[in-house]
């Protein structure tokens, strides 16, 4: 029955409950006997029910003693332990606890007076109760009395009634009296009757009268009495309510001075801790103090031996001065004559200047005039796909042979064609004359070379800027290929840090990986108590971009993927993951949260061993309702609410 409810309690997430096992429980051992000023725990704890004897089991033995002198004598006469109203208890003659704040109250006093009160409480209840039936009696008597004040004072109305009907029919009988004086007899007997019958009313009214006074002064006494008591009660709840006020603001200042002590104690540690520190600054400071005073009397030393210095450095700087004036005397002779060779060079810069100015037109004509015979080589070449030093030796050789002589007509016709090509095709009327003239003269070289400046300058004028835009357009383009090789190189620098980086990131990954994954697998173990599980690459081929899976085993299962797990087992699988980063590279501080909620006894006690295994390296701050995970806290932190509305933090330092 145990497992199942405990299998109950695991499937419904109910927390924790505790069962007593009565096949396992033994029965009560004899009572101690309580020897003269005691009384056994028995006698104040009573136990009923079908299982009285097993928890009587449970609770075990133990002696209440009247006072602290009596609890001391019984101690060391019995195997039990002795307790006082006041809180002591005594374990044998040599062990004794007690001890309590400023205004605390001890359980058994509190208890004691509790019971007091409940006493007084259950007297006044039965008074009241009492008084409360006495006032009902009452109650049912006034009702009883009313019922029958008010017959009577319907028999009178209803008299009444009569009356004022028999007054009217005396006034018709006066009409009547002939005719009715057979009945007057009995018309006055009935009067008599009902005048006798109303003053029998009017008894009976006195006396209802009388004992409604009677009643009304009964009520008025029991009223009071019940007000007398009302307020003795209201007085008594006031006086428990008051102490139990003082019980909480006990409790809650027990509770204050226990965080102050702590607090205290923490102080204690953290000032012993700045006197170390400070003890340990005082010494370093005199060691400080002492390299000081050495340093000291080397730099006095090292003053005198400098001061003696700078007095030679003195000596040496005014032999230096002296020295310094003759060569201020000399060096004024030596601007004079500078001056004078000054004026010199000037003159001779001036006359170097025209020089300049000779030698740079010199080699501007030397310029233009290599640029002009380029540019004649480059015509002969075009026009007579010869040199221009194989036309000059042509030409050479015509002077000297005569074929110069008469060449009117070859040059009239190449003048004609130029003509032709200056004019585009327009011929003057006046051609064949010029001809004539040109086949009688002579043309000389002079004249071929005027011709062909002429042709030179028909051309245009030459681009003078052209060395200095090749200058800059090389200038740039060595700039341009400069950059362009910074670009190339700084790419491959990139290109080879990218691939360090994934070389180093990849490294780094598959070490991280395999340990977490060693690590997984014996967490698992210890979580699980057997089976096996891993981390397995979804990509083998690119481990950049792959996923990671998780494949589990618990103990008697086959091997399947994380997701096709229980709740606790995913939960178990979880923390065993988790533990296994931590292993492989710790944090200082790790906050869980209910993370042994899903969890049964056996595997808490695992969790809390395994947390155990890495408190050396993390601090662990846990929220949890499990008292077996408390257990291993070195302080705990709770919230409760003595008081509806009202919540109070408490802290207990374990160790």
């Amino acid at each position: 029955q145990v497992t199942a409810a405990l299998a109950l309690l695991g499937e419904k997430d109910a927390g924790r409950c505790g069962f007593l096992v009565l096949d396992g429980a033994g029965g009560h051992t004899p009572a101690v006997v309580a020897p003269a000023g005691t009384r056994a725990l028995h006698s104040v704890v009573t136990v009923t029910g079908p299982y009285a004897t097993a928890i009587s089991h449970v609770l075990g033995d133990a002696l209440i003693a009247d006072s602290f002198d009596t609890a001391r004598r019984v101690a060391s006469t019995v195997d039990v332990p002795v307790a006082t109203p006041e809180g002591h208890v005594f374990h044998g003659s040599w062990l004794v606890e007690g001890g309590a704040l400023r205004d605390a109250r001890g359980i058994l006093e509190l208890r004691s007076e509790i019971s007091q009160l409940r006493d007084a409480i259950a007297r006044t209840n039965e008074t009241t109760h009492r008084l409360g039936n006495d006032q009902t009696g009452v109650d049912l008597q006034i009702a009883e009395n009313e019922v029958l004040l008010a017959a009577a004072v319907t028999d009178l109305h209803n008299h009444e009634k009569a009356i004022v009907g028999h007054e009217a029919q005396s006034a018709r009988t006066e009409d009547e009296l002939a005719r009715v004086s057979r009945r007057l007899d009995v018309v006055l007997t009935e009067q008599a009757r009902a005048e006798e019958e109303e003053r029998a009313a009017a008894s009976r009214r006195d006396d209802a009268s009388t004992a409604i006074t009677e009643h009304e002064t009964n009520y008025k006494a029991a009223e009071m009495k019940l007000g007398d008591v009302l307020a003795r009660l209201q007085a008594a709840r006031d006086e428990a309510e008051g102490k139990l006020r003082l019980v909480t603001e006990a409790r809650t200042e027990q509770a204050t001075m226990a965080e102050r002590a702590a607090s205290l104690d923490a102080d204690v540690v953290r000032l012993g801790a700045a006197f170390q520190e400070l003890t340990e600054r005082i010494a370093g400071r005199k060691g400080d103090i002492d390299r000081t005073h050495t340093r000291r009397e080397e730099l006095r030393v090292g003053i005198t031996e400098t001061e003696a210095l700078l007095d030679a450095d003195v000596h040496a700087l005014e032999a230096l001065r002296v020295e310094m004036r003759h060569v201020d005397e000399k060096l004024v002779g030596l601007r004079a004559q500078f001056e004078g060779s000054e004026h010199d060079l000037r003159g001779a810069r001036q006359a170097l200047e025209v020089v300049r100015n000779e030698v740079m037109q010199g080699e501007v004509a030397k310029a233009r005039a290599s640029s002009d015979l380029e540019h004649l080589n480059q015509q002969c070449i075009d026009a007579v796909a010869s040199p221009l030093e194989a036309v000059i030796a042509e030409v050479e050789r015509m002077e000297a042979s005569g074929e110069l002589k008469q060449p009117s007509k070859r040059l009239a016709a190449a003048a004609q064609a130029d003509a032709d090509e200056e004019e585009e095709g327009a011929e003057s009327a006046d051609a064949p004359e010029p001809q004539s003239v040109v086949d009688d003269a002579v043309i000389t070289p002079d004249q071929v070379i005027a011709d062909l400046k002429g042709k030179i300058d028909r051309l245009g004028p030459v681009n003078m800027m052209a060395i200095g835009q090749f200058d800059e357009l090389e200038a740039r383009h060595l700039f341009l290929t400069t950059q362009r090789k910074d670009l190339l190189d700084s790419i491959a620098q990139t290109a080879e840090a990218i691939k360090r980086i994934d070389k180093t990131t990849k490294e780094r990954f598959e070490e991280a990986f395999h340990s977490i994954n060693e690590k997984f697998q014996v967490m698992f173990s210890t979580v699980f108590g057997g089976g096996r599980a891993g981390l397995v690459l979804i990509d083998t081929e690119d481990d950049e971009d792959s996923g990671i899976d998780i494949i589990a085993q618990p103990p008697g299962k086959r091997l399947q993927n994380v997701q096709l797990l229980s709740g606790g087992e995913k939960a178990l699988t979880a923390m065993a993951l988790m533990f296994a980063i931590f292993k492989y590279r710790p944090s200082p501080f790790c906050l869980l949260d209910e993370i042994d909620a899903p969890l049964d006894d056996a595997n808490i006690g695992r969790f809390v061993e395994m947390l155990k295994t890495m408190q050396d390296h993390t601090q662990f701050i846990l929220i949890t309702h499990n008292r077996k995970t408390m257990e291993i806290a070195n302080r705990l932190y709770g919230v409760t609410m003595e008081e509806p509305g009202v919540s109070k933090l408490i802290s207990i330092q374990m160790n």
